[in-house]
């Protein structure tokens, strides 16, 4: 039910962003990718501790 209800909230904003210009997309775009990145670069943190904690406890 979250992710539908997700996915049709995205398509809204889809529908929004048709209108735009072509320099706003692309730079929302660029700010897309760049929260992707940071989001994925603190998931890697996130398990290398929770590995480095799994092999402290089995030792």
């Amino acid at each position: 039910m979250k992710k539908e209800n997700s996915l049709n909230v995205l398509h809204e904003k889809l529908k929004m962003l048709q209108n735009s210009e072509m320099d706003t997309l692309k730079d929302l775009k660029k700010l897309l990718l760049a929260e992707l990145e940071a989001e994925v670069a603190t998931r890697k943190q996130q398990i290398e501790l929770i590995e480095k904690l799994i092999k402290n406890k089995q030792k």
